[in-house]
């Protein structure tokens, strides 16, 4: 059943390629960063950084719109030099699109916007009516795994959240543990793993992938016993 939902779901994307030459990349996400499926005209930035980034940059932005009185946002522009990046996100999943920048790539965007809005929303559909993929989040998985965690979050490397559980100002702590590996970093670029300890708490910093980091908080006496649980969750992969 996973199988067949993923082909359904990247023939969808590759119709999302499709609809003009101008559309470089699609990326299927979930709100955490992690890539689900994505198809490429031609292989210029990777999926896991376009995903991650977008997923940081969504939590970020419904953060500060959540201040300031407002509805969470449905789509975000990213321009750079050469790309526009869109992303569509729906409720468990956002829907990242790479535009080029040619002559008039702002009308192709705007003519294609509800054809890719109902894309998404039937890609959100088909994922949601798949068991297999209404599973708990990374982070609901590793609490429950861990019974000695009390906290977690997965930041990027630059120290902005893309989820969390227990931390109530995730933007400060996010910043906080970011500038700490990234410290580690000057040392030695290798460097996987960083655990503070106080009598009753262990922090633990510890590196998913070369855009992912996982925050930990760990308390009680057998929390020198949740680094090592924590490596064998990262190595089965999340």
């Amino acid at each position: 059943m996973a199988g067949e939902t993923l082909t359904q779901v990247t023939g969808l994307l590759q119709d999302v390629l499709d609809i003009h030459e101008y559309v470089n990349h699609v990326v299927l996400s979930t709100k955490e960063g992690v890539v689900v499926a994505a198809v490429a005209r031609k292989e210029e930035i990777s999926p896991h950084i376009l995903s991650t980034v977008a997923a940081a940059i969504t939590w970020a932005g419904a953060s500060m719109l959540t201040q300031v009185g407002s509805e969470r946002p449905m789509q975000y522009h990213h321009s750079t030099d050469k790309h526009l990046i869109l992303s569509l996100i729906q409720d468990n999943y956002q829907l990242v699109v790479v535009f080029e920048k040619h002559y008039g790539f702002e009308k192709v965007i705007d003519d294609n916007l509800p054809v890719l809005q109902s894309l998404a929303t039937r890609v959100e559909l088909l994922m949601g009516s798949s068991p297999e993929f209404r599973e708990e989040t990374i982070l609901g998985k590793i609490v429950k795994a861990i019974p000695e965690i009390s906290q977690a979050m997965l930041i990027t490397s630059e120290g902005m959240p893309v989820g969390s559980v227990g931390f109530r100002n995730q933007i400060e702590a996010a910043a906080l543990a970011g500038s700490m590996f990234a410290n580690g970093l000057t040392l030695s670029q290798t460097t996987d793993w960083l655990v503070m300890n106080t009598n009753e708490v262990r922090l633990i910093i510890a590196r998913v992938d070369d855009a992912r980091l996982l925050v930990v908080i760990a308390r009680g006496d057998a929390s020198a016993r949740v680094v090592q649980r924590i490596k064998d969750f990262l190595d089965a992969g999340i």
